[in-house]
Parts: structure tokens; C-alpha cells; sequence
């Protein structure tokens, strides 16, 4: 029991930064038209894909197991913000280009 119960913890914990940066987007980029049906379930599946086949790993080296929580996060992110629609105006990760570094 308590192993399954810190597998769904860590699910968690790992879930909570891409359920963050789809909220960002959802409130800084709202021109999605229709795509933000198909798009918002299809991010949280593969998200949550890559999250299961993550943490199912068997690591047992600190280093390694604090590094691997970062590429999963780092993974999430990139996908919540590469599958994110954009209905008339250029993809968000342009838009996020040009207010960054213009």
C-alpha cells in the first residue's frame, strides 16, 4: 500500500509543472479555437506516459534519481508547450521567442 501511494505522490509531484504551464498558456494564449479540446487531453495523456515510463525506472543512485525527475519535468514542459494550439497567430513558441529575446 505504501508503495503504490508514493508511486501516485510522485506521479503528482511530477504532474504539477505541466498542469502549471497549461494553465499559463491557457490564460496568456486563449486564441486556440477548437484545437484546445483535442490538444489539452493529448498533453495530458503523453505527459502522463512519459511520467509512468519515468518513474518505473529502477534507479537507486541519488544523483541519478534527482536527475531523472528533472528530465521528466524538463520533457513535460517541452511537450505542454510544443502540442499547445494556436488558431490565427504564429505557434507560442514563436510568440515566446519574440518576447524573450526581442
Amino acid at each position: 500500500m505504501k508503495i503504490i501511494s508514493s508511486s501516485i505522490l510522485n506521479f503528482l509531484v511530477a504532474m504539477l509543472p505541466s498542469v502549471l504551464v497549461v494553465w499559463l498558456l491557457v490564460e496568456q494564449f486563449p486564441f486556440t479555437g477548437l484545437g484546445r479540446i483535442v490538444a489539452l487531453p493529448l498533453i495530458f495523456i503523453v505527459n502522463s506516459i512519459i511520467i509512468i515510463i519515468g518513474i518505473n525506472q529502477k534507479i537507486y543512485k541519488q544523483p541519478r534519481y534527482t536527475l531523472r525527475y528533472v528530465v521528466i519535468v524538463l520533457l513535460t514542459i517541452v511537450v505542454s508547450i510544443l502540442f499547445y494550439p494556436q488558431e490565427s497567430r504564429p505557434h507560442v513558441v514563436k510568440q515566446i521567442w519574440d518576447t524573450v529575446f526581442n
